[in-house]
């Protein structure tokens, strides 16, 4: 929503009209004569059709809300690192950062929410699904067809990516992880970026026991790992 200004404030509706008309949510947006194509070197394309201006024209109100919301999360979650040794604050400050990402996921939600919400337009919803899951997909294929890396994909969801890298040592993994972190994040516009960040390694089949250490691209080979465990 940030990096492609995807807002009611920016959106123009379609680029071919529904059933005659350029519907937007519940009712019909009606532009200027001659709008499109004054600004056609300012728009944004959505792959299920929408028309949105960039940032330079207008920046949109849910992205500038969105920034706020994430920045403010990312500085919530770099103090939890700091506060590791004192749980009732880990505790704290988990929750304030859970909060604001789940205040953050719901205002794509709240863009689709017919019955309890108080804006609904499911184009601009169709628009942010479509793109996240393009931006997940041309990931993925960069990575897989990259034959210095040889990784593979195994998982994907939403805005995450979990590769496998066969044979590799710890320092081996980090390198090449930061490698595709940084590839993909240069695919894409700001502030979307794919940020390595742990490098999990089985100790044990079945239960699930690994030991994980965190990405920290200057440490990484003084860096403390930790485990965890799932499964009965």
């Amino acid at each position: 929503m940030i990096g492609y200004n995807y807002c009611y404030s920016t959106c123009l509706g379609r680029v071919q009209d529904f059933k005659g008309k350029n519907k937007l949510g519940v009712t019909f947006l009606d532009n200027p004569s001659g709008v499109l194509s004054a600004l056609k070197d300012h728009l944004i394309i959505s792959p299920n059709g929408m028309v949105f201006v960039k940032p330079e024209v207008r920046r949109g109100l849910l992205g500038r809300m969105l920034a706020e919301l994430l920045d403010t999360r990312v500085m919530v979650k770099q103090a939890m690192k700091t506060a590791r040794g004192d749980k009732a604050l880990s505790r704290v400050l988990d929750a304030r950062q859970l909060g604001l990402k789940y205040i953050a996921n719901t205002t794509y939600g709240y863009t689709s929410a017919s019955f309890s919400g108080r804006m609904p337009a499911v184009e601009i919803a169709d628009a942010i699904v479509q793109t996240g899951r393009e931006t997940l997909e041309k990931a993925i294929e960069v990575i897989e067809s990259n034959k210095k890396w040889g990784a593979r994909v195994v998982y994907g969801d939403t805005d995450s990516l979990f590769i496998y890298l066969q044979g590799r040592t710890k320092d081996q993994a980090f390198i090449t992880g930061n490698e595709m972190a940084d590839t993909i994040t240069e695919m894409n516009p700001a502030p979307i970026k794919l940020k390595f960040e742990k490098n999990p390694r089985s100790q044990r089949r079945q239960r699930i026991l690994s030991g994980i250490l965190e990405a920290n691209t200057r440490w990484h080979r003084f860096c403390t790992g930790f485990y965890i465990c799932k499964g009965s």
